[in-house]
């Protein structure tokens, strides 16, 4: 799970309808995948992308599927979006995914730099023509130093100006600009892999929350369920969670 975004690499079983707040490419390397979108027949897939809060649902369980979740507020997802995935049918999410991914060589990746490698490449061939990062500005470098040390509370955008000794509407500008996602959306994916580090540690699903700086374990489990699609205690126990290296 890296800043926005997370790959999965793993068995999938059959779930309810539902629909979260991120983009959703599938890669079903061992089996195919049926998904189907509301009310609709489901369709036979391998590969899809699903755009953000379309409903959808896995019909046929799969021993082995590669799942990559891009937050739509950030760079890579809102390249994501000039892609105009319709929220349905299914059939377009494969075609879209088919003409741009059929020939991508994949393989397990056993590190957050293989699977970021994998996840910025898929993004790539969907989406290609990545702008060139912007140079660090001391006032967001400052910000990204002191956020993991706020998180037990509120995120608050004029407290972290203060920090950063500009302006909030200054702040909040340049933090897109730099980090290629806004601050609230980016505190978020900081509290989910804080969530994930408690959980591999084997900690409850209410201290979870409360470590990870969520209101109680209910809020916990709707932001987790909105980003993925499951609850953390659906995974608890037999996933291994793999975080990008402390920079």
């Amino acid at each position: 799970m890296g800043r926005d975004r997370l790959v999965y690499a793993g068995p999938v079983g059959s779930t309810q309808p539902h629909a979260h707040h991120a983009f959703q490419v599938v890669l079903a390397l061992e089996q195919t995948m049926l998904l189907g979108p509301g009310g609709e027949e489901p369709a036979p897939v391998s590969l899809a992308i699903i755009p953000p809060d379309a409903p959808h649902a896995i019909h046929v369980p799969c021993p082995f599927v590669l799942l990559v979740f891009i937050d739509p507020d950030g760079a890579a997802g809102r390249r994501l979006r000039e892609l105009g995935v319709p929220h349905t049918p299914a059939a377009a999410w494969r075609q879209i995914a088919e003409a741009r991914l059929l020939d991508l060589a994949l393989c397990e990746p056993q590190t957050w730099a293989e699977a970021d490698s994998l996840a910025a490449e898929i993004v790539e061939r969907l989406a290609p023509g990545a702008a060139r990062p912007r140079p660090m500005h001391p006032a967001i470098t400052r910000v990204l130093r002191c956020l993991p040390d706020l998180l037990d509370g509120p995120v608050r955008l004029e407290e972290l100006a203060a920090l950063a000794g500009i302006s909030a509407g200054r702040l909040s500008h340049l933090f897109t600009e730099t980090v290629g996602i806004p601050l609230r959306p980016y505190v978020r994916w900081l509290r989910l892999q804080r969530a994930a580090q408690s959980l591999e540690r084997g900690a409850s699903i209410t201290a979870t929350a409360h470590a990870a700086g969520f209101a109680d374990a209910a809020h916990l489990n709707r932001v987790f369920r909105r980003m993925f699609g499951i609850a953390p205690s659906d995974i608890v126990g037999w996933a291994e969670w793999i975080a990008p290296p402390s920079e």
